[in-house]
């Protein structure tokens, strides 16, 4: 079945209502110590083998990168894996300071501002292109400001030259519109072992959100078996 990681300031909720195939939406604000992508990874990772013994991933985002650091963990034990509009990480030490500080700022806003005009503003950003969340929070959990300071892209280190190492079938899937998105996973998928870059058409960031094909595509995934070569 499918393991379905949600991006920040989502929820397990979020893969409900798309027809995904038999799947298990995993609840990352669920109560358990924080700690960085890498050690979150190797503990989680276990527990999915306990119940499914040929599992497939997907990650949106920041599920993306965590998903990445769970094929890096243990990449024989997933089937295949989409990755949905990730980043495998800012190169630049200069990049990730500054994407500390600006995800501090927003941690500041969403702990002591009205949580609607915080979201609305969050949503203005041009990643998104104005566009809200399918199904977004009703309030900022307090276990979301884990997605501000641990899972911050300025906190994970840079997993480019560690693609290789991902034998894995993956498919990475970005949207058209999503034009610096689409860059970073073509250059993912070069440097994948068994990557392959999809692109749904007419599509932002939140690609599961805006392609109605979206469910027909995993279950293109299971059908294949293995990836095409790009």
């Amino acid at each position: 079945m499918w393991w379905c990681l949600h991006g920040a300031l989502g929820s397990y909720r979020d893969w409900g209502g798309l027809g995904l195939p038999r799947h298990v939406a995993v609840d990352l604000w669920q109560a358990h110590p924080a700690s960085d992508m890498e050690t979150w990874a190797a503990a989680w990772t276990p527990t999915v083998l306990e119940r499914d013994p040929a599992p497939y991933l997907l990650g949106y985002s920041m599920g993306g990168r965590l998903a990445l650091h769970v094929l890096l963990a243990a990449p024989e034990q997933w089937r295949g894996a989409v990755i949905v509009s990730a980043h495998p990480g800012l190169r630049d030490s200069r990049e990730r300071q500054a994407r500390r500080e600006a995800d501090a700022a927003w941690l500041a806003r969403f702990r002591k501002e009205p949580f609607l005009d915080v979201m609305h503003d969050w949503n203005k950003q041009p990643v998104f292109a104005g566009g809200g969340a399918r199904n977004p929070p009703e309030r900022f959990l307090p276990a979301m400001a884990r997605c501000f300071r641990e899972w911050s892209l300025g906190h994970q280190d840079p997993l480019w030259d560690q693609l290789g190492c991902i034998e894995t079938p993956v498919w990475w899937l970005c949207g058209e519109k999503d034009s610096k998105f689409a860059a970073l996973g073509r250059e993912a998928v070069s440097r994948l072992p068994r990557g392959h870059y999809e692109e749904a058409a007419q599509c932002r960031h939140r690609v599961p959100w805006e392609w109605d094909g979206f469910a027909g595509f995993l279950t293109s995934v299971e059908s294949t078996g293995s990836v095409r070569e790009s």
